[in-house]
């Protein structure tokens, strides 16, 4: 089963059910939809559609609400009519829609009332002969009484759909186009903390997965310890290098390679001419001072030390400070650390790092460093995916 969370509407209010889980968090939802999805109006969302590309889509009347996944927020001017935008024109659903789902083949299904859509997800264009009568083309939904009024349609991933309707839902098989065994059944029956008394709209998030065949290729040709110039006059440098290397795919929906994220993590010390030198990590909290990188043992404790978010800090910011975050230098990739040729979409991560000290000839130093390379899903709270731990140690005259 490959998605992990849906969100489920109803009126003002929304809830979040965990598929590995079976239930939505009782102690956390329903949730008020205006308070935690800015941008979006107050409800009810008539329908949702995740269209991948790191794009979901939410319909509200004969408007639509662009939201980014990556910035967690509905994207500028929106919202947009539907009708001159979607190919609808015409056919009625351009003054609204009653259900959506990407069935993650290359189609998109738009219902309303009666009829339903049926978009091509590469040309985002309606195909010819649509609408078509929902009735004669989905086998099993007018016996089950779904032939009409749809209010959900969720892709789960796993050969099945499900469809939502007043108080009840059914489960259809993708291949086949039939309705399974047993159902229409009661909302409350199977979804656990889901509206009982009905949903308006369904939404499949999008999740990020690492290529099975040797995607996560982190640290790549760790070289030995060395000095060379640093390319700065005067100046030395001394360390190791090494490149990170992560390949993010979207082979099966609702996979998303832009949700797909590298992080990179760093405790450890430097000495230099025998002296502790401390090294300055950015913040996260706007506008606070840099942090120090922590040491491989806590003085105080002597636990191993917290491994903190590597970055350079470059004041005032104008690129990416930390590895791996898309939307932060969008339009001004560095060479050192990017996703292929376009930071939002690609799925490849591509990095590269130099650990180690920049100071005159002939200073003494040494770095003792871990290193945490982490693939992320980032749509789903930073969830991590793989991961490795390496350390750099070297030491010498520049």
């Amino acid at each position: 089963m490959l998605t992990k969370r849906v969100y489920l509407f109803s009126g003002q209010q929304y809830c979040r059910f965990d598929i590995a889980q079976n239930a939505a968090n009782s102690f956390q939802y329903p949730a008020e939809i205006a308070r935690w999805w800015r941008g979006l109006p107050a409800g009810p969302i008539d329908a949702a559609l995740n269209w991948g590309l790191n794009k979901v889509f939410f319909f509200v009347g004969p408007n639509y609400y662009q939201w980014n996944v990556l910035a967690n927020q509905v994207d500028a001017g929106h919202p947009q009519p539907i009708a001159g935008n979607w190919g609808f024109d015409g056919t009625g659903f351009e003054n609204g829609i009653d259900a959506a789902v990407n069935w993650g083949n290359g189609k998109v299904y738009f219902f309303k009332e009666n009829r339903y859509i049926r978009v091509h997800w590469g040309t985002a264009l309606v195909e010819p002969d649509y609408p078509k009568n929902i009735g004669q083309s989905w086998g099993g939904l007018t016996a089950a009484g779904f032939d009409r009024d749809i209010d959900a349609v969720v892709n789960l991933g796993n050969g099945k759909a499900y469809f939502f309707k007043g108080d009840k839902y059914l489960k259809y098989d993708l291949t086949n186009r039939t309705v399974d065994p047993g159902y229409p059944a009661p909302i409350g029956l199977n979804w656990p903390g889901v509206f009982p008394g009905g949903i308006t709209a369904a939404l499949e998030w999008p999740i990020a997965k690492v290529d099975d065949n040797g995607g996560f290729r982190v640290p790549l040709n760790t070289t030995a310890c060395q000095t060379a110039p640093s390319g700065r006059p005067g100046l030395n440098w001394g360390g190791r290098t090494f490149q990170q290397e992560v390949d993010f795919v979207d082979t099966e929906y609702p996979q998303s390679k832009s949700v797909g994220e590298y992080r990179q993590l760093v405790r450890g010390h430097f000495v230099i001419n025998g002296h502790p030198r401390a090294f300055a990590l950015p913040s996260f909290i706007p506008g606070a001072p840099p942090v120090n990188m922590n040491d491989r043992i806590d003085p105080v404790t002597g636990a191993p030390g917290e491994f903190l978010e590597d970055g350079l800090v470059v004041p005032p910011r104008g690129r990416n400070v930390w590895y791996g975050h898309r939307i932060d230098i969008a339009g001004n990739a560095d060479p050192t650390d990017r996703y292929g040729t376009d930071r939002i979409l690609d799925g490849d991560y591509h990095g590269f790092d130099a650990p180690g000290p920049s100071f005159p000839p002939g200073t003494a130093f040494t770095i003792a460093a871990d290193f945490l390379g982490q693939a992320v899903d980032s749509a789903n709270g930073g969830e991590v995916l793989t991961s490795a731990q390496w350390s750099v140690d070297c030491a010498g005259i520049l």
